[in-house]
């Protein structure tokens, strides 16, 4: 995975609430990066910050979004 990725994710400053988008090799793959721009270019609310994040162990399944602090995967 791109160093760059990660250390985006470390600087992003965090919310109340957080939707996280794996940008591992795999879900890269089945284009998560589209995914992320996607979120990172909506209208939301002020306490909620869109970032990317390593694998999250789920790649198998496809793209990885994940929401805190309530849990939910996508």
């Amino acid at each position: 995975m791109p160093q760059e990725i990660l250390s985006v994710s470390m600087s992003v400053p965090l919310g109340d609430r957080q939707i996280l988008v794996c940008q591992h090799q795999a879900c890269r793959h089945r284009g998560s990066a589209a995914v992320l721009e996607s979120f990172q270019t909506m209208a939301l609310p002020s306490d909620v910050t869109v970032g990317p994040c390593p694998c999250q162990g789920q790649c198998h399944l496809g793209v990885t979004v994940r929401l805190i602090p309530t849990g939910i995967w996508y």
